[in-house]
This record gives structure tokens, C-alpha cells and sequence, in this order.
């Protein structure tokens, strides 16, 4: 007999907004940073004014869990953002780079702290396990699509575009 876990969270819950609490706490209390909501016409607006400025370059951060549901939190944001996080969360000076950890090790505790956040918040005492986080380096020119799309929420963080993607799914 095979069980067959639900894709979605065993307790009424709105994902987008319990994220984005996850998101406002890890960024604001851990890597001392302002988070706003955007809507998609704001969000395309902050990626446009980036790309004109230079900021091009994108990193997404991914974690995925299994639990009583399953699923995936990905993170899209600029270089320049991860950078600026990666700084308040160790408390560098800004030109300050001597043995400073690997970008993607920043960007991936900063995804798994939300995740975790989110998880731990939302479903108090379950268990999930939780993969380690992938980090990958965007293309030249690419830009994360602005979707309205269930589950896809757009930020500003200090200024810069963030994207932020709940996916859940069954497993069997």
C-alpha cells in the first residue's frame, strides 16, 4: 500500500501570504534588510530600471522539502542584491571581500531560512526534511517573469526586485 501525501499544507493556510511573512522576518531580523511588496507592473518596473543601470545578472536559489506536503521555495534576485545580503548577514563593510564565503552559501541560507520559517511557522510541531539549497547563475539578460500566477510573489528588498515561488506537489 502506498500513501499518498497531498500537495497542499494539512492546515488552512494562505501560502503566498505565510511566505512572505517568512520572507519579511528571515530578511528584516536576520540580514537587516527592508522587504515591500510589489505588484507585477512594480516588480517589472524595479527589473527594467536594473537592467538599465547595469544589473543584469540573476541568481535563483532553490530548496526543496518532503513532509506532510511537498514542495519547493525558489528565490530569484540580482547579484547585486545577493551581495548587499550577503554583506549585512556577516556584517561586512562594503569594500570589505577578504574571506568572505562563496555567494551561493549566502543566497542559499537565505533561501533556507525562509523555507524553514515558513515550514516551522505554518505547521509548528511536523517534520520536514529538507534538501540542501541549489543556487544557480542566471544567463546574460535574463529576467524573471513578473507572474501573477498562483504562488509567485514579487518583492522589493532594499530597493532591488526579489521573486519569490512556492511550488508544492504530491508525492507518491
Amino acid at each position: 500500500m502506498s500513501l499518498t501525501r497531498s500537495p497542499e499544507p494539512p492546515v488552512a493556510v494562505d501560502v503566498t501570504a505565510a511566505c512572505t511573512a517568512a520572507l519579511v522576518d528571515v530578511a528584516e531580523n536576520s540580514f537587516f534588510a527592508f522587504v515591500v511588496p510589489t505588484d507585477a507592473d512594480q516588480f517589472a518596473a524595479g527589473t527594467d530600471r536594473l537592467a538599465q543601470a547595469g544589473g543584469l545578472a540573476w541568481l535563483t536559489a532553490r530548496i526543496e522539502f518532503a513532509g506532510p506536503f511537498c514542495g519547493a521555495v525558489e528565490l530569484d534576485l540580482p547579484v547585486v542584491l545577493a551581495e548587499s545580503l550577503r554583506a549585512s548577514f556577516l556584517g561586512l563593510e562594503p569594500d570589505e571581500h577578504a574571506g568572505v564565503p562563496p555567494l551561493s552559501d549566502s543566497v542559499g541560507e537565505f533561501v533556507n531560512q525562509v523555507c524553514g520559517m515558513w515550514l516551522t511557522t505554518t505547521c509548528h510541531d511536523q517534520r520536514f526534511d529538507l534538501q540542501p539549497p541549489t543556487v544557480v547563475e542566471r544567463p546574460a539578460g535574463w529576467r524573471p517573469p513578473a507572474s501573477g500566477a498562483r504562488r509567485v510573489v514579487t518583492y522589493e528588498v532594499n530597493d532591488l526586485p526579489l521573486r519569490l515561488v512556492v511550488g508544492l506537489v504530491a508525492e507518491g
